[in-house]
């Protein structure tokens, strides 16, 4: 009874009729939804032990009925929705995530006001994901994610989704002191912190001792639920507001701690009767940013002064004469202008002001770049937040199977990465330059096409598609090399706004055809807010096999098989192209 008494019943589904009746697209789903088993029962992945026990423990300190039965949760009048969002393949001998965004939407889109999210992931920012947290947060919901467990500094090894805009990232201290846990990541980043060691928690097999717990999985729902409080003492505040009075409520934890985290301990710790009883004051945060370079390109480039034009929202009471300090996280990274002041900023007011800074040349790639914000009125309001600069260079990998040879840059393309051939390599199959490069086109119109292919007069390369991301090589049990990364189209003249995850597996030891072949799996996805219809997506493969170019091509459309071939020259020498998903047309 500790958490059925409290879980959340979905008013407008019948139960068990085998109908959707809300129209979501989820039938009786009553309590939530399991997205690992696609079933109305979200209490674990049927057949394995121990895989709800996670979840119902967090469960525990958010929502537990406070019914003199040993626990009660901070905020113990909530309803709770359930989801499952973890893999069906339980072999990974700890629990996984798989549909963490999907149980976003599906909690926004059906009523919740608070997400707790105790998971997450450290890696790439993805624009993706970015996109589906900022739809959630539209809908007036406050999201809380967990800092992660690592002991590391999260401005620079950020844990998704903590990472993006206005998710309330939690770490964790001591249960009964402000002392940063040992395991627990940090830094300006991380938001808030609450007790994370030695918590009490529910059993997931019905008993209600569950023993005790440690993790910033557990700081995370407790201080989600004070959340939950001062929106029941505040039922017309907005989740911005919400969410803003609990982290500007919270008791910094400077001066407890050692001094080598001073500044990187966010706003500071959890507490509740401030939250609940103290006067709003201003809080002023960093509510988005632009990038332009000299070239008039949201690139970020080394060795070059950039211009940030940077969105300051003031979430809750009004604020006058108002300072900015900017200061960068490592030496390379520069800020070229000094104090900012902003005379007054009203509640719900924006404002943007302009940044100047510069990366050294020659700085290396996948830096993360902080740059961070300390705020002061002078009259007792103090604030920090950060922005960070994914700084993604453009850069090529070379690759080979043994029988082939060939070059991948970040922006997609394949081969030689110039025109007079000094970046790179082409496409070499034993020993022979095959292919000096090949690459994609997108577009909808012929005045709206994007590559990265050579220019009409052959003199160059376009530069439509622009690196999102550093080339990641990921193991795979089939292949040689598995290669990731990610890049869009925002550099054309004239750009669909898309992204384009593009996967390079090539070579395998134990299946010998694919050692003789290279494959690429394109994803493209559409961030913006509108429908973009009647795309095309080709690929551009120059092959030279025969010694002056006298190719011939055939196409088998049974096959959707593209064949080139030398034209008769000895030795006979043949390659294609093949559409390896039957879905579309080549």
């Amino acid at each position: 009874a500790d958490l059925s008494d409290n879980l959340w019943v979905n008013p407008d589904e019948i139960a068990n009729n085998g109908i959707d009746d809300d129209q979501n697209g989820y039938i009786d789903d009553i309590h939530g939804w399991n997205f690992a088993n696609n079933t109305n029962n979200p209490s674990g992945v049927v057949g394995s032990d121990g895989y709800n026990g996670h979840g119902t423990r967090v469960a525990s300190l958010f929502a537990t009925t406070d019914n003199s039965n040993m626990l009660a949760g901070a905020s113990w009048n909530c309803d709770l929705m359930v989801l499952n969002a973890s893999y069906l393949n339980v072999n990974f001998g700890s629990p996984s995530i798989q549909w963490g965004f999907e149980s976003m939407v599906y909690a926004a889109e059906n009523g919740a006001k608070i997400i707790s999210c105790s998971w997450g992931r450290r890696g790439g920012y993805s624009q993706l994901e970015a996109d589906i947290t900022a739809y959630v947060q539209s809908l007036g919901v406050i999201i809380f994610s967990a800092s992660g467990n690592v002991g590391t500094n999260a401005d620079f090894n950020p844990n998704y989704p903590g990472g993006y805009y206005n998710v309330l990232t939690v770490g964790s201290t001591g249960a009964t002191n402000p002392i940063l846990s040992g395991f627990s990541s940090y830094g300006a980043s991380v938001d808030i912190f609450a007790p994370g060691e030695n918590i009490k928690l529910l059993s997931d097999n019905g008993g209600v001792n569950g023993g005790t717990g440690s993790g910033t999985s557990f700081a995370t729902p407790l201080a989600a639920s004070v959340a939950a409080l001062i929106w029941t003492l505040h039922p017309d505040w907005t989740a911005d507001m919400v969410r803003e009075q609990l982290r500007t409520t919270s008791i910094p934890m400077d001066a407890q701690n050692q001094s080598s985290l001073t500044g990187k301990l966010g706003h500071g710790r959890v507490d509740a009767l401030a939250a609940l009883t103290e006067e709003p004051g201003p809080s002023v945060r960093i509510s988005n940013f632009t990038v332009t370079n000299s070239l008039g390109t949201s690139e970020i480039l080394a060795g070059d002064t950039l211009l940030l034009s940077i969105e300051l929202t003031n979430y809750l009471n009004p604020v006058e004469n108002l300072s900015l300090d900017f200061s960068a996280s490592f030496p390379a990274f520069h800020v070229l202008d000094g104090t900012i002041s902003i005379s007054a900023l009203d509640q719900n007011e924006s404002t943007i002001v302009d940044l100047h800074v510069l990366i050294d040349a020659g700085t290396a790639p996948e830096y993360v770049l902080a740059l961070y914000l300390d705020l002061n009125d002078g009259a007792g309001y103090a604030d920090r937040d950060l922005m960070r600069l994914y700084y993604f260079p453009a850069e090529q990998l070379d690759i080979s199977t043994g029988a082939i040879q060939t070059t991948i840059h970040s922006n997609g393309h394949i081969g030689w990465g110039d025109l007079q051939q000094t970046v790179g390599q082409g496409f070499i199959f034993q020993g022979q330059d095959l292919l000096p490069e090949q690459g994609l086109l997108i577009g909808r119109s012929p005045d709206q096409i994007s590559d990265n292919l050579r220019n009409e007069n052959n003199t160059e390369h376009d530069t439509d598609f622009r690196s999102r991301s550093v080339l990641e090589t990921k193991s795979n049990p089939i292949y040689r090399g598995d290669i990731y990364h990610s890049f869009d189209d925002l550099n054309g003249e004239n750009p669909m706004g898309l992204i384009i995850e593009q996967e390079l597996l090539f070579g395998s030891a134990s299946i010998p055809v694919l050692d003789r072949s290279v494959a690429m799996i394109y994803k493209i996805h559409n961030p913006t807010d509108s429908t973009i219809s009647d795309i095309s997506l080709g690929v551009f493969a120059d092959w030279d096999l025969h010694s002056e170019g006298l190719d011939e091509i055939e196409y088998d459309a049974n096959r959707k098989l593209v064949i080139f071939n030398n034209s008769g020259e000895s030795p006979a020498r043949y390659a294609g192209l093949l559409l390896a998903n039957n879905e579309h047309d080549i």
